[in-house]
């Protein structure tokens, strides 16, 4: 369906049925911080909470959550399919539906923090009502950065509880729109212990490898074992490029598949494995049955 269509927006609750779009939909929005679908379902069934999506004509076009979290109002996340964004009225009409919702449930104010480098949704915030109080350094985490805490008052002299920004939140705002855009260039590298979401949402996005599918993959780094293991996740920008799944032997680590699966070290974007072994910065000791092992350091 074109963006240009004509039919109206309607908006409504969720069901379990829409959840699939939903996570399309979140997927594209927020990548590797995408909600998983055990998590979306965990949310629609929280109470109480507005769980809404926006449709025009039988296609689901947009969706926003929001919940009640130490005892105030929180919208969680909102976002649009990539084709209706320059539709007014998507993301307006589920953010004012929440304000209904919660106002009708007896609550006077309304929570959201939106990343301090989207200067747009920042506009947009503010057009509905909400009004900056504080900043948060490191709030998010792909890629690492502060957001601005802003709160809606839901009672008609518009008055809100918290005061600010302070002269502190104001320079940590400053921070995070100019210094961390820069600082998250190049590749990062985060480390995990144990299987997490992010690494799902990671795989969904990299191509699998030859002769190791990503499901197997995930089950070799899940399967419990006497050796440690670790899988690393690459990005550049909000981005993956690599996840690299290790194995303990000694003093080094080894890929995780070797021995099982001859030549898999981790799916990986084309051209950005070697690079991405080299940002782990560990000593990693990749088979080669050709020639003696070959040592990344």
């Amino acid at each position: 369906m074109s963006a240009e269509t004509g039919e109206d927006l309607v908006i409504r609750d969720a069901t379990k049925d829409d959840l699939p779009r939903i996570w399309e939909i979140f997927r594209e929005a927020f990548r590797l911080d995408t909600i998983s679908p055990s998590e979306l379902l965990g949310y629609l069934e929280k109470r109480p909470v507005s769980f809404l999506i926006g449709q025009i004509g039988d296609q689901v076009v947009g969706v926003s959550i929001a919940y009640v979290r130490d005892g105030r109002p929180y919208v969680l996340a909102e976002a649009v399919d990539p084709e209706f964004r320059s539709r007014r009225g998507v993301g307006s009409g589920l953010a004012r539906q929440h304000f209904s919702n919660f106002q009708k449930w007896g609550y006077s104010e309304i929570d959201t923090h939106i990343r301090c480098s989207n200067v747009v949704a920042h506009t947009v915030a503010e057009k509905l009502g909400f009004k900056h109080v504080r900043t948060i350094r490191n709030f998010y985490d792909f890629p690492r950065g502060s957001a601005r805490l802003y709160v809606k008052s839901l009672r008609s002299d518009g008055k809100v509880s918290i005061k600010g920004p302070r002269l502190r939140d104001r320079a940590k705002n400053v921070w995070g729109r100019v210094v961390e855009p820069r600082l998250a260039r190049g590749l990062h590298v985060i480390w995990y212990d144990t299987w997490a979401t992010v690494l799902d949402n990671a795989l969904y996005e990299l191509p699998e490898m030859e002769n190791c599918p990503h499901d197997l993959f995930r089950l070799i780094m899940q399967n419990p074992s006497s050796a440690r293991k670790r899988a690393a996740l690459v990005i550049e920008g909000n981005a993956p490029v690599a996840v690299v799944g290790l194995r303990q032997e000694g003093k080094h680590w080894v890929p995780a598949m070797q021995g099982i699966v001859p030549g898999a070290i981790g799916p990986a974007r084309d051209g950005f494995l070697s690079r991405s072994l080299r940002a782990l910065r560990v000593n990693v000791r990749i088979e080669d049955r050709s020639a003696s092992p070959k040592r990344l350091s």
